[in-house]
């Protein structure tokens, strides 16, 4: 689990940059000739979770350790999130997504379910643009999020994110003084707007397909889900009108891409953008069949901490409390109809 997992850093309650010495995450690898920054490790705390049934279900959330910093301690008032990536299948698809027919379910109050948008400045344009990409919806666009990665994950200068150092801060010397790659013949940067433009289109056009499943209880399971309240933030269906020479068409992400609150459990103590610390984007279900096949520990929510789905469903809180209580109520059948639908999107 550990090597996909990042060690982001933020101030308590803040959405500025990260800590003053190590930067927004920690970067344990490095180029030779530069030592990592430090040694991050997870211990698990457990609880148990009896469902209406009297089965048992172990949760484990992680807790993030960090030992060896080459530049000492973390500033006090900092916090570490952690976070697994993104998947990145249909997100040319979601960025199509127009912006009314989000907002039409925001800042709405049905039985209890408010989501709302995360209003974020476009890195790309410096304006103010809806957010729909990332764990709380940070970035608008796709292009936003791949140079992002670009220059937090990887360090590499690209056409939005100019600084071919990337996530070293002043008081790293050593690693502001090696060698970059930024080139005169490719705009100054080390990933011109040439390649980003291909890592855009690869983003965009990735789709995972689909799994095939007993379709019988996937009706039954998708009926379950409907009634157990999920569809209130896991939309179905957007339908997207024709763009140039893509032509209309209907699509099934079971998101609404909006921000909710999803209490204590999920809480990172961060803010990111608008996002507060228990807000969340709705993470898009399909192609979630495809991710888990044949797991063991699925890796699912923002820090990989649920190993199925059923685990993932009983950490909601918050506003998804009520559809949580309902799945704990289900029966034995009714609750793998449930699992089972879910892994065939």
């Amino acid at each position: 689990m550990l090597p996909a997992l990042l060690f982001k850093l933020r101030p308590h309650g803040d959405g500025s940059a990260g800590d003053p010495v190590y930067g927004q995450q920690i970067q344990p690898e490095s180029v030779l000739g530069l030592g990592g920054e430090g040694h991050p490790s997870v211990e698990f705390e457990t609880r148990t979770v009896m469902l209406a049934d009297g089965t048992k279900v172990e949760l484990h959330r992680p807790v993030p350790a960090l030992d060896s910093l080459a530049y000492g301690p973390l500033a006090p008032e900092t916090a570490i999130s952690l976070r697994i990536a993104s998947a990145i299948n249909g997100m040319g698809l979601l960025e199509r997504i127009p912006e009314a027919e989000i907002m039409a379910r925001a800042n709405g109050d049905q039985d209890g379910i408010s989501g709302r948008p995360n209003e974020v400045v476009d890195p790309a344009t410096g304006k103010t643009a809806l957010g729909r990409f990332g764990w709380k919806a940070s970035m608008p666009s796709l292009e936003a999020q791949d140079a992002k990665a670009l220059d937090l994950d990887i360090g590499l200068s690209n056409p939005i994110y100019h600084d071919a150092y990337g996530d070293c801060t002043k008081r790293e010397p050593q690693c502001l003084a090696m060698p970059n790659g930024a080139s005169p013949q490719f705009e100054n940067l080390e990933v011109p707007s040439s390649l980003t433009r291909l890592i855009d289109r690869f983003v965009a056009e990735a789709v995972l397909p689909g799994l095939a499943v007993d379709s019988k209880n996937v009706a039954h399971g998708r009926e379950v889900f409907k009634e157990a309240g999920c569809e209130s933030c896991h939309r179905a269906s957007f339908y997207l009108p024709a763009v140039g020479a893509l032509p209309a068409r209907q699509i099934a992400p079971y998101t609404d891409l909006l921000l909710h609150d999803m209490g204590d459990g999920l809480m990172d103590h961060v803010k990111d953008g608008d996002a507060s610390g228990r807000e969340w984007r709705t993470a898009p279900l399909w192609g979630i069949g495809t991710s888990i096949a044949g797991r063991a520990d699925a890796g699912l929510l923002h820090d990989g901490r649920a190993r199925t789905v059923l685990e993932a469903i009983l950490w909601h809180d918050g506003e998804a409390a009520p559809s949580r209580k309902n799945v704990e109520q289900l029966s034995a059948g009714d609750r793998q109809a449930l699992i089972d639908f879910i892994g065939s999107l």
